[in-house]
């Protein structure tokens, strides 16, 4: 066992009423806030048919295996027999919940019996209003420990016995959490399934909250009342993906955890659920989830993370190649040379401006230059961009054309910064089917003050060779601007500026790794 990191923890129960599993779900979320890395025994939809599988893995790879004992799953693990005697079908047990505690206890029994060395890994936990009378027989001498409220002194024997096992301590350091929402939008409903370290959260089925085009209307009015859209719209999109529950225990999370904690979310869709700005989500307390401290939102088209692996960084300084076509072309340029006018002063980075955007440019220059990011600003489709021939004519790129025009001369993919719409995110993502990579898009227009400062503290950030990826660089980016905007506001309420946070759309196919390696060199500091 590692007593370096996180202790890894499996809690297995049985879905005695929707209550016990809302408090076991506690239990879990409680535990991951004080560093524990804690699975539910309740898997994603994507392995519903091979749930025991799925349920036997996670228990071998864990330090511990948490037993929470109630009425049902004592019965069940009881009333179990050898394997070669069993009656219930391992079928029938998979197709209901308090079925899976047959086959989960029987694996555990079994566990158990074969190496009682291991005895240790396996711990009763009884919650409030619970009683030594439901734990299973086959666990009746192991040490057990009751919970009597899911607080620091109320679950005081069950953290020291996880966190700080005999025979040494382990890192308190903060437990980072990964969230996936995944959504989907069929027929005027919107469906999200949330799973935490890849156990089932909660599931959400809602009509559609708003029509498309939501972020660019509200963008289009006066800031106040921009500022009152998006609350609304913010609010409306976390009531169609998260039920209260999930909302409730998602705060929590958030809350409780240790200073330092990352919440690295991920909003996985296909294109028709690319539309919904999913940046501008207000949790109940009225907080926008992509501007807390610690959390990275980042969006992934389904099976991407499986499919690609994002470049190792390239050495330093950061370097940009600025490619801008369409009528915006002068003003899109400005924005970036202003933006890293600090870095090129310092010798921290550097951008290069295409005469032309034409295909066969961009390509070149990609080919030559060993260029860290493709800043494009061109009109676009949710499929197409429109770049440019010799002549400044429009030519229609289609995505998979223009991923493989995104590549350098061994193949790689750099990192895109793409302003072409409000239907930014559906082409970055197909853009990301087709290998592209990482892609950020800004998926509204905005005014010059903010895609200025957006760029110059996201290039910095970039710039400094840090661990953090695009991801984190952009939340850092994203959080600074918007407090300063509140700020600014309470300030002079008659100098306020229009709510732009949620403009910004993260695409990315695989982890979230730096994008520059500064090797010995002083990283630049903004």
């Amino acid at each position: 066992m590692d007593r370096s990191t996180a202790p890894r923890v499996f809690i297995s129960y049985a879905h005695d009423s929707a209550a016990h599993l809302d408090t076991v779900r506690d239990l879990w979320v409680f535990l991951r806030t004080h560093g524990v890395d804690a699975r539910l025994g309740l898997p994603p939809a994507g392995h519903a048919g091979d749930r025991r599988a799925w349920a036997e893995e996670r228990i071998g790879e864990s330090d511990f295996v948490l037993v929470v004992a109630s009425k049902t799953y004592k019965e069940r693990a009881d009333g179990l027999v050898e394997l070669d005697e069993v009656q219930r079908s391992d079928e029938a047990a998979e197709a209901d919940e308090s079925g899976a505690a047959e086959w989960e206890a029987r694996h555990i029994r079994d566990a158990f019996r074969r190496d009682p060395g291991a005895a240790g890994k396996y711990l009763p936990v009884l919650l409030p209003g619970h009683s030594a009378a439901e734990i299973p027989e086959f666990l009746g001498s192991a040490a057990r420990h009751q919970v009597t409220d899911l607080t620091a002194r109320g679950a005081d024997g069950l953290l020291r016995a996880l966190v700080s096992p005999p025979g040494g301590g382990r890192s308190r350091s903060p437990l980072s959490h990964d969230l996936v929402l995944a959504v989907t939008v069929d027929d005027g409903r919107i469906s999200c399934e949330v799973t935490l370290a890849g156990s089932l959260l909660g599931r959400q089925d809602a009509p559609l909250p708003f029509e498309p085009g939501v972020l660019s209307r509200a963008l289009a009015a006066p800031p106040p009342v921009a500022e009152e859209r998006l609350i609304e719209a913010g609010h409306r999109l976390c009531q169609a993906l998260l039920t209260d529950d999930t909302a409730r225990h998602l705060t929590r999370l958030l809350h409780d955890s240790r200073f330092g904690t990352v919440v690295d979310v991920v909003v996985e869709h296909g294109d028709a659920a690319a539309w919904p700005p999913y940046e501008a989500l207000r949790l109940p307390g009225g907080a926008v989830l992509a501007t807390l401290p610690g959390v990275h939102v980042r969006r992934r088209a389904p099976g991407a993370g499986r499919r690609t692996a994002p470049p190792p960084p390239l050495p330093g300084p950061l370097k940009i190649l600025v490619a801008a076509a369409g009528e915006n072309r002068a003003r899109a340029t400005r924005v970036v040379l202003d933006a890293v006018a600090d870095l090129g002063a310092s010798g921290a980075g550097e951008a290069r401006v295409l005469e032309a955007a034409t295909p066969g440019r961009i390509a070149g220059a990609l080919r030559d230059g060993g260029y860290h990011v493709v800043h494009l600003s061109a009109p676009g489709t949710s499929s197409s961009v429109e770049l440019e021939d010799e002549d400044g004519n429009p030519v229609t790129v289609p995505a998979g054309e223009l991923a493989a025009v995104l590549r350098d001369g061994d193949g790689r993919s750099p990192f895109v910064v793409l302003s072409a719409g409000e239907d930014g995110a559906t082409l970055a993502a197909a853009l990301a089917r087709h290998g592209g990579g990482r892609v950020l898009a800004v998926r509204a227009p905005v005014t010059d003050f903010y895609a200025t400062a957006l760029a110059k503290r996201f290039y910095a950030t970039l710039a400094t060779g840090a661990e953090a990826g695009p991801s984190a660089a952009l939340a850092e980016a994203r959080r600074h601007l918007e407090q300063g905007r509140i700020h600014r506001g309470q300030a002079d309420p008659g100098d306020r500026l229009p709510p732009q946070y949620a403009v910004a759309a993260l695409l990315s196919a695989g982890e979230d790794l730096p994008l520059v390696d500064l090797g010995d060199a002083t990283p630049f500091r903004p």
